[in-house]
Formats: structure tokens, C-alpha cells, sequence
């Protein structure tokens, strides 16, 4: 995998559980440009309250018109295709879902067992996330190609840790 080194607005999309916020930050740090993640736009109180539609569109909007980022999501909904459009590659990861199913687990387990957290997961939160997970590969995944194909977008598609450090690699 060749990777040019002078991309500066960088899309992550993937399932619940695949790493996009930890990527994110990774290529963040090393590229020293914004890391954005696109639920913070969607939610008004995180992962509970949801924005309108119309704000939705039009913050998703704006953050895309900025010179440099890095976002991340797993949203499949219309306005995803302003970062698709403006971005300069496009990065999936697709990895097997047992991998996401241990890491769901590993994070809701993290989230009830540590007390100065004020995210505090429900089980049939966790089961949600799972069965979304679930679905990513079947549906979303496609959608997510469909969106890339209309805009003849450079994309690569990650399936495991292996290819992430090694795109992470060469990126450096």
C-alpha cells in the first residue's frame, strides 16, 4: 500500500467498536491536524440527545469547508456525503465482528467498572452497539462504498491491526 503523505482531509468510517476515534487521533497527532468526530456533531448531550436534522446538516457542513481534518464516524445518512465529497482519502475499517464484539464488551465493561466516568452504559445500550456492529458489514459498509463511488473518492480499506500500523506507518 502506497500512501501520499500530503492528504489534509482525512474521512474514517467503520462500526461501533472498530477503532475510527482511536485512528482518528493517531493520524491527528501524526499529520497535526484537527480531529473531528462527527458524533460530537450529532449529539446535543452525548449519546443521548440527538440535533435536528437541519443542524446536523448544516454543522457537518461547515466543519467539511475547513482546510485540514480528520473525522470519523459510522453514519450512513445524506449529509455524510459532504465529508465524503470533500475529503482527500477516505479510510474503512472493516474488521470481523467478533473483533468488534470483544471490543464493545471491553468498553462497556470499562465504562460500568470506573466511577469518574459520567458516561454510564445501559446492558441493552451494549446489546444496541452489538447489533448494530452487526449490521455495519451487511449494510452500511455498501452504503458507505456507494457514497465513495459517486464521488470517485481515493479510499483503502483496513481489515485488521496489522493493516492499520502499517498505514499508519507509512503515513508517517
Amino acid at each position: 500500500m502506497t500512501i501520499k503523505k500530503n492528504y489534509k482531509k482525512i474521512l474514517i468510517l467503520g462500526s461501533t467498536g472498530s477503532g475510527k476515534t482511536t485512528l482518528a487521533d493517531k493520524i491527528s497527532k501524526i499529520k497535526n491536524i484537527p480531529h473531528l468526530g462527527i458524533d460530537w456533531i450529532v449529539y446535543k448531550k452525548p449519546w443521548t440527545i440527538k440535533h435536528s436534522n437541519i443542524i446536523i446538516n448544516r454543522e457537518v457542513k461547515k466543519a467539511t469547508k475547513k482546510k485540514k481534518w480528520v473525522m470519523e464516524g459510522g453514519y450512513s445518512e445524506s449529509w455524510m456525503n459532504f465529508p465524503v465529497k470533500e475529503s482527500d482519502l477516505v479510510i474503512i475499517l472493516k474488521l470481523k465482528w467478533f473483533v468488534l464484539f470483544n471490543r464493545i464488551l471491553k468498553r462497556y465493561i470499562k465504562k460500568v467498572f470506573n466511577w469518574k466516568t459520567k458516561e454510564k452504559d445501559t446492558f441493552f445500550s451494549m446489546i444496541n452497539l452489538i447489533k448494530i456492529s452487526n449490521s455495519y458489514n451487511k449494510q452500511r459498509f455498501l452504503i458507505h462504498q456507494e457514497m465513495i463511488n459517486h464521488f470517485n473518492k481515493k479510499f483503502i480499506i483496513l481489515t485488521n491491526n496489522q493493516e492499520i500500523d502499517n498505514f499508519l506507518k507509512e503515513l508517517k
